[in-house]
């Protein structure tokens, strides 16, 4: 059976469409990247997973190849089954495409899934009706099954994890099943992608080609930003093994990757410190010059495991603090963090001479203006080498949306419905305006300091790059 798995055309990110800071015509921040342009990691297991039965799999990035090329390739090479993945904010778009590819093609099945579709099934099917399936949660299992009952035109009434119409009715099947073990997961097919034309984020590589690599599943809180809590699976975490098995058959397949960074929060190195000692062990051993960096919310190391991570080749680290104050972090993560492990950490870093990124979010429900300010206060404390504030990121959906939501603070429009457009939605108690007045003062206190510019000369002895590219990161930043 020949598949396409599609991912809609979106503009990344949204706020980096605004008006251009007074620095960038300044040829030091010429050619310097705005946003990281990735692969969807997610479509490419189920591609591989879909590819052990035979199946015939295209990918399509709509953010590289456009809508033109989305149809062009449909009507050229006439697919029996689309796959979409849905956010919110691409739903609109989602039902054009289905709409389209059914008058170009009629025969062909249309199954969407993601976490819009997860969180909004019964509304994806009664809101388009050129959608045949919709996927709930993982897309592993089920994809693989509503391939093969096409295929083989069998019943699709006993597929678990997944919704569709049945006449008029739409029917749910029993929940999907996960897989417990992901060292049986086949390895994203990176194959189908053009890997060249994805460039990399300043904030987390150090070159513009990068591997992005997960090395668990699911998450175990329930953030008051995010809409993931809500799908509560179990959290499962590959192996040191399976993970290292991955990361040399991508330097073996594609020489021009010289970074990785491993993209899930809750990833081996912050909930299973033994495995990630083993694994880093395994770096030093096997793969002895590579950079890596991670995203880490447990701020739990000691400094003896922080220098281990850097001989073994962490670089840089991105840390989501949000808030300085307890009282708000109490009520954004779950489980809530000390704010004075928080500062120590960064220290540990510091001393351990691995860089540091962190965001910093104003505008939550709980937020003063007084905790505003003690946060930027908080964030000078630390030892970070780059702080973005930011206005507070918030999910479709979330509880801080469902907030928001109820009092009528969100734009009736879905397609600005994105973590990464925070003008879609209207903040409170703290209004906008001061939620831009504040992060314009918190840029400008946290980077005009003595402190930091020694801070600074110090990265920056390593070598040229490392003098040259915080600039530009922190003229964009102060010029917005």
């Amino acid at each position: 059976m020949k598949i396409f798995l599609v991912i809609p055309p979106w503009n990344v990110p949204i706020m980096a469409q605004k008006k251009p800071s007074i620095f960038r015509n300044l040829s030091i921040y010429k050619g310097l990247p705005t946003h990281g342009c990735y692969n969807h990691i997610g479509f490419l297991y189920i591609a591989s997973y879909l590819d052990r039965d035979g199946h015939k799999i295209k990918y399509i990035d709509g953010l590289i190849e456009g809508e033109k090329g989305i149809y062009d390739s449909i009507k050229k090479e006439k697919p029996d089954l689309v796959g979409f993945t849905v956010v919110t904010s691409l739903w609109d778009k989602v039902k054009e495409l289905s709409e389209n590819i059914k008058r170009i093609n009629p025969s062909c099945k249309i199954v969407v899934g993601g976490i819009h579709a997860t969180l909004k099934y019964k509304e994806c099917l009664e809101e388009c009706r050129y959608i045949d399936y919709v996927v709930i949660g993982e897309g592993e299992l089920a994809s693989k099954a509503i391939a093969n009952a096409i295929q083989q035109n069998a019943s699709i009434e006993n597929i678990k994890g997944i919704a569709y119409k049945d006449g008029d009715e739409i029917r749910i099947n029993l929940p999907g099943e996960i897989i417990q073990n992901l060292d049986e997961l086949p390895f994203p097919d990176r194959d189908l992608v053009p890997m060249k034309k994805y460039i990399s984020h300043l904030a987390l590589f150090k070159n513009r080609h990068a591997a992005h690599v997960f090395t668990s599943r699911s998450c175990p809180y329930e953030c008051s930003f995010c809409n993931m809590g809500s799908l509560l699976n179990k959290l499962r975490v590959r192996s040191p093994e399976n993970i290292l098995e991955e990361i040399k058959l991508i330097f073996s397949k594609y020489p021009y990757i010289k970074d990785v960074s491993f993209m899930d929060e809750f990833n081996i190195f912050s909930v299973k410190h033994d495995d990630g000692r083993r694994l880093a062990e395994m770096f030093m051993k096997q793969l002895p010059r590579f950079h890596w960096s991670l995203i880490h919310p447990n701020f739990s190391w000691d400094i003896e495991l922080m220098k281990l991570y850097r001989k073994a080749g962490l670089w840089r680290i991105y840390l989501p603090i949000d808030s300085g104050v307890q009282r708000v972090r109490d009520y954004t993560h779950t489980p809530p963090k000390s704010v004075d492990e928080i500062r120590e950490f960064t220290h540990r870093l510091h001393e351990a001479g691995i860089e540091s990124a962190a965001r910093f979010t104003f505008g939550h429900p709980v937020e003063s203006e007084e905790d505003i300010e003690a946060t930027i206060e908080f964030a000078k404390q630390c030892r970070i080498k780059y702080v973005n504030f930011l206005p507070a990121l918030i999910a479709p959906y979330s509880r801080h949306f469902n907030y928001l939501n109820e009092k009528r603070l969100i734009n009736e429009d879905m397609k600005t419905w994105n973590i990464y457009n925070s003008d879609y939605y209207e903040s409170h108690p703290v209004s906008r305006k001061r939620v831009d007045f504040f992060r314009r003062k918190a840029t400008k206190e946290y980077y005009l300091r003595l402190s930091y510019f020694k801070d600074y000369l110090c990265w920056s002895l390593k070598s040229w790059k490392n003098f040259t590219e915080p600039l530009r990161y922190i003229m964009r930043m102060i010029g917005e």
